[in-house]
C-alpha cells in the first residue's frame, strides 16, 4: 500500500502534474479522520 504522499508522485509522474491544492486537500481530510479515529488512517487500513 502506497502513502498518499508517494501515490501523489505517483501520478504526478505517470501524468505530469497532481496539483498542490488537491494534495494539501488530501492531506487535511487524512488528519481529520485521523482526530475522529483516534489512530493513524494507516493503522487501520492495514
Amino acid at each position: 500500500m502506497l502513502r498518499l504522499e508517494e501515490r501523489a508522485e505517483d501520478i504526478r509522474l505517470r501524468y505530469g502534474n497532481y496539483p498542490l491544492r488537491k494534495l494539501q486537500k488530501n492531506l487535511e481530510l487524512k488528519v481529520y479522520f485521523e482526530k475522529l479515529a483516534g489512530v493513524d488512517l494507516y493503522d487501520i487500513l492495514l
